[in-house]
């Protein structure tokens, strides 16, 4: 048993001492999508490895559920306690009719919350890798020095609110055409990434894929597993906003869907 250390003046200097010392977890679970794998640590593990620390350091920790404000769903609360100070993350759990999905998302979203809070790593980390190469051809998907954006549906200009939409600063669509009749719009920013990623030039092949998307495809599907969805639904998802398939996208533009599908920002629903 690790020597009891709880004599912190507040939960910042606890939390601060018990990360020094909190190593990421042995990822010894594999999960496949088809013929690739990638390597990840389950709750169980993450607890084993982060409580006995965090005990150390006076820091209790408690995952329970609180419902929406709209009563039709529920939030993970995740909260670190030290004497009378708390920190509390609340994640929204997206709504599930099937219950093995709803199982997975909530496994999936206390392990996603669990590590944020205390700054742990669960998945093998070839994120950088992946970056790397996406940032290869992120030249020639970008939209050209002094280009104007089209509306895909009528051709006419666009009003481009991304930056202000990511940074909550309005309720405007990220993207939307200036051109009233038309009502075209694409109304969050990870939307928008994508459409702009992938619609700057003229240039590009419709069927060619991100340079990131050989080495990430594996672990990208398996995830959407984990959320309860699949690649298949999603690109039929993003086809239907006006947006190309996720395999065109760039890496950090399916880190940024993923983190919302974790969180309950997007739901994604194909058309029928």
């Amino acid at each position: 048993m690790p020597k009891s250390n709880p004599n912190h003046e507040s939960l910042a200097a606890a939390l601060a001492a018990a990360q020094a010392e909190i190593t990421d977890p042995v990822k010894d679970k594999t999960a496949k999508a088809g013929s690739y794998s990638y390597k990840y640590t389950d709750i169980a593990g993450v607890l084993e490895v982060v409580r006995p620390v965090l005990s150390k350091h006076g820091i209790a920790v408690h995952q329970g559920f609180d419902p929406t404000t709209d009563g039709r769903g529920m939030l993970l609360t995740t909260t670190l306690m030290h004497g009378t100070d708390s920190i509390t993350s609340r994640l929204p759990i997206p709504r599930h009719d099937d219950m093995q999905k709803l199982g997975s998302a909530i496994t999936y979203a206390r392990r996603y919350a669990l590590c944020a809070a205390v700054g742990v790593a669960a998945d093998s980390d070839d994120d950088g890798a992946s970056a790397s190469r996406a940032s290869q051809g992120r030249s020639e998907r970008s939209q050209p020095s002094g280009a104007t954006l089209a509306c895909p549906q009528c051709s006419g200009g666009v009003w481009d609110n991304v930056e202000d939409r990511r940074a909550g600063t309005t309720k405007r669509p990220a993207l939307s055409c200036k051109d009233r009749a038309c009502g075209w719009t694409v109304w969050e920013a990870h939307e928008a990434d994508a459409f702009l990623g992938n619609h700057g030039t003229e240039s590009q092949d419709p069927g060619e894929h991100d340079p990131s998307w050989e080495q990430d495809r594996p672990k990208f599907c398996a995830q959407l597993g984990d959320l309860g969805t699949s690649y298949d639904d999603v690109a039929a998802w993003a086809e239907a906003q006006g947006m190309s398939r996720p395999s065109r996208w760039t890496f950090e533009q399916r880190q940024r869907l993923l983190a919302d599908l974790a969180i309950g920002a997007v739901r994604i629903e194909v058309p029928g």
